[in-house]
């Protein structure tokens, strides 16, 4: 993410961010992909990720109306001056910003701002096993059915996933929830899985339940 409330218990990436309008499926109305959240920006905004070890590919999710002015710091180097394309109509774009061995990066965003949407970034090695946790505190998991279908499917082509965790239930094991309850709940999980598979038909998918 571009910003984070549980950013200080990540002990593999250091993550320091000023700015960054964060939206979110459980608190805002929007267009968002399976991340559940987007991130808008003012002239001067900034995220920092210090690895514990480095990474070898840094990508940045996006779309813009414009192209986007950014400026960008790699390993603690000299800035680099840089503009995101716009997306002229997709969905959604990826662009890479940094390869090679990457132990920290800075980003600062310019005067065109407004007309940015981030999705966030990834940090992944060119090969092994990318991990990609998205958690929303309280988020019962039925928002997954009212993705933006396009948007979605185009994040998934960018980042195509061989197996993807469905981990949710524990808010609705509550005592007093009556079956009729609970009934509606899978109801409406089970189409929120169909989303999820209509935009990653190559991928295995593991519903985990409640402990």
């Amino acid at each position: 993410p571009m910003s984070s409330e549980t950013a200080g218990f990540r002990k593999t990436v250091r993550h320091e961010f000023k700015g960054w309008r964060e939206r979110n499926q459980l608190h805002a109305k929007g267009r968002f992909p399976i991340t559940g959240h987007y991130y808008t920006a003012a002239p001067g905004d900034w995220a920092r990720y210090t690895l514990s070890r480095p990474c070898e590919l840094a990508t940045i999710y996006y779309k813009a109306t414009s192209p986007v002015s950014l400026s960008l710091k790699v390993n603690g180097g000299e800035p680099q001056e840089l503009t995101l394309p716009a997306t002229e109509g997709e969905a959604m774009r990826s662009y890479t910003l940094a390869e090679g061995q990457v132990r920290s990066i800075y980003l600062s965003v310019g005067a065109e701002a407004s007309a940015l949407t981030c999705y966030g970034i990834s940090l992944d090695g060119k090969s092994g096993i990318s991990l990609d946790n998205f958690s929303l505190r309280g988020h019962s998991g039925t928002g997954l059915r009212s993705v933006a279908s396009d948007l979605n499917a185009a994040f998934c082509a960018a980042r195509p996933y061989d197996l993807i965790i469905v981990h949710f239930g524990l808010n609705e094991a509550i005592k007093g929830n009556t079956v009729p309850l609970l009934k509606m709940y899978i109801k409406r999980m089970r189409k929120a899985i169909e989303n999820i598979r209509a935009a990653n038909p190559e991928a295995s998918l593991l519903v985990v339940s409640v402990p």
